[in-house]
């Protein structure tokens, strides 16, 4: 008998800021082309606003990983 066992693991380390790069990469995509957001527009027209301050959220996270690789980022803050 064989126990298959699938999982998911998210570290919290500094190589996170690649894996939010990536989907950052890809939500830009997407809200460029205003690719799938006929529904959401038609229910509240302040998605928009309030997609793009969740990208501007993103870009600080990634920022604030990128930066903890620094020797100075205990200064810093």
């Amino acid at each position: 008998m064989t126990n298959r066992v699938s999982g998911l693991m998210l570290c919290n380390h500094t190589n996170s800021a690649s894996i939010f790069q990536e989907s950052l990469n890809q939500c830009e995509t997407l809200l460029k082309k205003k690719a799938y957001l006929d529904q959401f527009l038609k229910e509240d027209s302040d998605i928009m606003d309030m997609l793009t301050d969740a990208v501007e959220r993103v870009k600080e996270t990634v920022q604030t990983y990128r930066n903890a690789t620094k020797p100075d980022f205990i200064e810093m803050n």
